[in-house]
């Protein structure tokens, strides 16, 4: 019986014994890797390690475990997860606000256009005046020009509009009322026509079909042009400059004189000053701010002795003013006042070429009114923009050099 017990203790004392090194053998081997991690310090940034639940191994094992209570031990909360990080978020990424996508507002779509300083050296390089002029012979007389998106000039011709190529060829042709004297003539941002009906009264408008319609009455117009929001400005020989609203055509007085003859109108480069001119040789400017009021008038220049047949004007990109007479003579005034003969010519409107088709952009062109042809003066600087090319110029200006140097 005794045997029988003790041999019972013998076995109950094993198995104790068996599971306390089991006990004690696991919870060391668990303490171990806890200790080696402290050891190697950064090899894991994880907040979980060093502080696991599985830490909890023998407080009295390897209590002084490189840990030492020093707030710098491998147990903080820190665990070497400073702000220097090398990892792939790293601020410094390609993601990088100042990164090479070219989202600057230096973009095609911007609407500013950077002129050259008119005392700088584009604008002070253009080739010296006078200039030859050459008559393109294969195209009609006019009274007024526009060109259009597609390369061709646009014309009020006798009593038809006339679209034509740069080598002559007529790509459309509208009839127009007879005897209705058709005069200036522009191009809206729809890329509709509008025609001055001095005769009638009335600005005409001409769609893409050919279909006219009025655009808006009451008016003795001659000159005609856009500002960049659409809306016309017109000339009238009953001493009147009017703007017409875009989108209602309310009309809207912008300037008067008794007994002026108002003929020849165009904006500055910048779209701030409007020209306008007295077919007797005064030339106007008056101030327009961008929601299209009209400020301070101002006599910009004048001919003496009077010249009675001034007509069409036009401006480059440099500010120089150019104001044709229709019994002689192109005239250049510069952003000072200095008055200068551009070329021996005899024309009606004059406007700068749309680089399209031929019709250069540095070239400016003439209508001839006493017969057949368009004038073609190279004078070696860009016209400003126009309204309904306005997508195409403003790449253009931004883009391109200023000036084409020969």
């Amino acid at each position: 019986m005794s045997s029988t017990s003790n041999k019972n203790t013998i076995c109950i004392d094993a198995v104790f014994l068996f599971f306390c090194l089991m006990a004690y053998g696991c919870g060391d081997t668990g303490s171990q890797p806890t200790d080696d991690q402290n050891q190697n310090g950064d090899e894991d940034a994880d907040t979980d390690s060093d502080v696991d639940s599985d830490a909890d191994s023998d407080a009295d094992s390897d209590s002084d475990t490189d840990s030492d209570t020093d707030t710098d031990s491998d147990t903080d909360t820190g665990t070497d997860l400073d702000t220097d990080t090398d990892s792939d978020t790293d601020t410094d990424s390609d993601t990088d606000t100042n990164s090479d996508t070219d989202t600057e507002t230096d973009s095609d779509t911007d609407s500013e256009t950077e002129f050259p300083d008119t005392d700088g050296e584009y604008c002070t390089g253009i080739p010296e005046l006078p200039r030859p002029a050459t008559l393109i012979d294969n195209l009609p007389s006019s009274e007024a020009i526009v060109f259009d998106n597609a390369g061709n000039v646009i014309m009020t011709s006798g009593s038809r509009i006339r679209k034509i190529d740069y080598s002559g060829n007529i790509t459309e042709e509208f009839p127009y009322t007879e005897n209705e004297n058709p005069q200036g003539i522009t191009i809206l941002l729809d890329e509709d026509i509008i025609i001055a009906n001095a005769r009638a009264g009335r600005i005409d408008r001409i769609d893409a079909t050919g279909a006219s319609t009025v655009f808006t009455s009451g008016v003795k117009p001659n000159g005609l042009r856009l500002d960049m929001g659409g809306n016309a400005y017109l000339s009238s020989p009953t001493g009147k400059i009017e703007r017409i609203d875009a989108q209602t055509q309310e009309k809207t007085l912008i300037f008067s004189k008794s007994g002026a003859k108002f003929d020849g109108i165009a904006f500055s480069r910048d779209y701030r000053v409007l020209y306008f001119g007295e077919n007797n040789g005064i030339a106007h400017q008056i101030k327009i701010d961008e929601n299209g009021t009209p400020g301070e008038h101002e006599i910009f220049s004048q001919f003496d002795p009077p010249k009675y047949h001034m007509d069409g004007m036009a401006v480059d990109i440099c500010a120089n003013l150019y104001w044709v007479d229709a019994l002689g003579d192109l005239w250049r005034i510069s952003p000072t006042g200095e008055v200068k003969k551009v070329a021996d010519i005899k024309g009606s409107d004059i406007i700068f070429g749309s680089g399209i088709g031929g019709w250069k952009e540095d070239h400016l062109y003439s209508s001839n009114l006493t017969s057949a042809g368009i004038y073609e003066i190279d004078l070696g600087v860009k016209g400003k923009p126009v309204p309904h090319l306005m997508g195409r110029t403003f790449k253009h200006y931004r883009k391109k050099p200023l000036l084409n140097r020969r």
